[in-house]
């Protein structure tokens, strides 16, 4: 599929987006965010040691592969994401984005309840051992006290990139093709260290414990970190359409 062809993909997916009931969407909401939280959960379950072997460089490698299964999840799955229901923007008209924002917002609430469900579940079945805690602690507490400047930068480049894999999975027709796009793509979001909302959901009540949910700072950073990943899904979706409206 051409980008072009993308582009026009994502406009049917946003009128079909707009069609769905608002059970449907918190449904695909809470997939989405339980998928996203087991990225998580594996991505540093299965190499909090491994920077002593192999060094820091080579685990944010490994992290992102791993991490990629979340978002390939969700395509092979239908789960709705709210970094990437932001594609939907540039397809719809103006009166339609008001219906829009108030779906997208939905979506975002039901990640939160996904993650959240998913760290619950986690913590009954015993699998949130100390040596993971360690390891997400200090990088809890380091998104968790974020400089706003900082938190909207790094969540726009995070979606910049979230979104650029979504279309370059849409553009592929089988799941290898989906699985490869993805992996390559996502891998660079975590070597830059880059600020995803919806990770964060799970990232820091994990190092933190359920507690920080209580606490107003939390959702301060979650605000700037959210508006970094609008500004850059949004951009990316004009961007890609603007460039191909001639062709």
């Amino acid at each position: 599929m051409t980008p072009k062809e993308v582009s026009i993909q994502y406009i049917d997916k946003s009128n079909t987006f707009l069609k769905r009931s608002s059970s449907s969407i918190f449904m695909g909401g809470i997939m989405a965010g339980m998928l996203i939280a087991m990225a998580g959960y594996v991505s540093y379950g299965a190499t909090y040691d491994s920077s002593v072997f192999v060094g820091e460089g080579i685990t944010k490698i490994l992290r992102g592969i791993i991490f990629s299964f979340g978002l390939l999840g969700i395509v092979l799955s239908g789960g709705d994401l709210f970094t990437g229901t932001l594609l939907y923007v540039p397809g719809t008209s103006n009166k339609q984005k008001i219906e829009l924002t108030k779906r997208i917002a939905l979506v975002l609430f039901s990640n939160f309840v996904g993650s959240i469900a998913l760290l619950v579940l986690l913590q009954l079945a015993g699998s949130l051992h100390p040596k993971l805690i360690d390891i997400v602690n200090p990088i809890a507490k380091t998104k968790l006290y974020l400089d706003p400047i900082k938190a909207v930068s790094a969540g726009f480049l995070c979606n910049f990139l979230v979104c650029l894999a979504l279309r370059a999975m849409e553009a592929s027709k089988d799941a290898a093709g989906k699985a490869i796009a993805c992996i390559l793509i996502i891998t660079v979001f975590f070597i830059g260290s880059f600020e995803h909302s919806v990770a964060n959901l799970f990232i820091i009540p994990a190092g933190l414990g359920l507690q920080i949910l209580g606490l107003w700072f939390f959702y301060k950073t979650l605000f700037f970190v959210v508006l970094g990943n609008i500004l850059g899904g949004v951009f990316l979706g004009y961007a890609t359409g603007y460039i191909y409206k001639d062709i």
